[in-house]
């Protein structure tokens, strides 16, 4: 594992191609939902074979015209339903990932709400770019968009998006800047701690979770303040 920080009230950061400090703005938007983007990638993967037991998710790229009711935004809440990711306080995060609220992801022109930028040199090996959370077999789907960012001052490099359940990688996915965005649905419902990985070069392009939320009975963590 890589160096990560427990996590800490919300700090600011500044942009930067390889790092540094910028300020967040924290705007809570409920995702939206709309027609499915002309070459967006949806890709569905099992963990440990189990099956899913949450209601369908739709595959499409939102938009912010249509508000689908089972989307968590406002105060913490307990109960069945999907939860964004991104308001939760992680486990653990580490010092390359900051929370954005809104992000367009590659050529796919539409905005990602309550979503993640990574944005510091990482690998599998120093994973700079990573966030933990604790589910505890209590989420059976987890739900992301990943991609290049649109608005990142560098467009080269292929970014690694990588799922890992309980140190395990389940599953991942490679992105360019002209790569659509590319839809990630997870079985997670064995798993104890969630971990987001994102792989990026010096020179690359930030890359961008796109409204990461998982279908759970109760909340993933506390809400963020």
């Amino acid at each position: 594992m890589g160096n990560v920080t427990r996590t800490k009230p919300v700090t600011s950061s500044r942009r930067g191609g390889s790092g540094g400090n910028r300020p967040v703005k924290w705007i809570f938007a409920v995702l939206g939902t709309g027609a499915v983007a002309a070459g967006v990638f949806v890709g569905v993967v099992k963990y440990k074979d189990a099956a899913v037991g949450s209601p369908a998710l739709e595959t499409s790229v939102p938009t912010s015209t249509v508000q689908p009711a089972a989307v968590t935004t406002g105060p913490l809440r307990s109960g069945e339903g999907w939860y964004d990711l991104s308001l939760h306080e992680p486990l653990e995060i580490g010092q390359g990932q900051e929370l954005v609220a809104s992000i367009v992801i590659g050529v796919g022109g539409q905005p990602f709400e309550n979503s993640i930028r990574g944005y510091l040199v990482s690998s599998m090996a120093q994973q700079t770019n990573a966030s933990t959370w604790t589910t505890d077999s209590r989420c059976t789907r987890l739900s992301v968009w990943v991609g290049k960012d649109a608005a990142s001052s560098l467009t080269g490099g292929t970014g690694e998006f990588v799922v890992e359940a309980d140190g395990e990688v389940i599953t991942s996915r490679e992105a360019t800047s002209g790569d659509a965005p590319q839809h990630l649905e997870v079985d997670v419902s064995t798993v104890d701690r969630l971990r987001l990985v994102d792989v990026r070069g010096s020179h690359d392009a930030d890359n961008a979770w796109g409204t990461p939320r998982v279908y759970c009975t109760a909340p993933p963590g506390k809400l963020r303040s």
